[in-house]
């Protein structure tokens, strides 16, 4: 099992498109995820991020 500095070092890099409709839980999830990418598009729902992930 790889540790989180490990983990963090192979993410950091990478584009994350996170969908979620639920504010509550995409603003607690995003915070989360900060220390994982430092790159995180965020769509509140399925069709926007169909879209940008068309887009990019």
């Amino acid at each position: 099992m790889h540790n989180f500095e490990e983990i963090i070092k192979v993410t950091k890099h990478l584009r994350l498109l996170y969908v979620e409709d639920n504010k509550d839980v995409m603003k607690s999830t995003f915070h989360f995820l900060q220390d994982f990418f430092d790159n995180i598009i965020v769509a509140q729902d399925g069709i926007k991020g169909f879209d940008i992930f068309l887009q990019r």
